[in-house]
């Protein structure tokens, strides 16, 4: 999962580490059970530049919407 906080070049490369990381295990390792996720924005409303309340309870419903979607519920 990609950070919620993270963008610009590091979040940019910490995207291309898990899209290696799931590829090598989804390939190399025969697990199709590993997955990534990519936050559809950042959630930066909060105190020097984190998340606040309101930003979570979004990031919430993002991960319980790609968690359902994943294991089909």
């Amino acid at each position: 999962m990609s950070s919620p906080v993270l963008q610009g070049e590091k979040g940019q490369s910490l995207n291309r580490y898990l899209s290696t990381i799931v590829a090598h295990m989804n390939e190399k390792e025969n697990d199709s059970r590993v997955y990534k996720y990519f936050f559809k924005r950042v959630y930066d409303r909060g105190c020097s530049g984190h998340p606040d309340g309101q930003d979570h309870l979004q990031i919430a419903d993002e991960i319980e919407e790609f968690i359902k979607e994943i294991m089909k519920w």
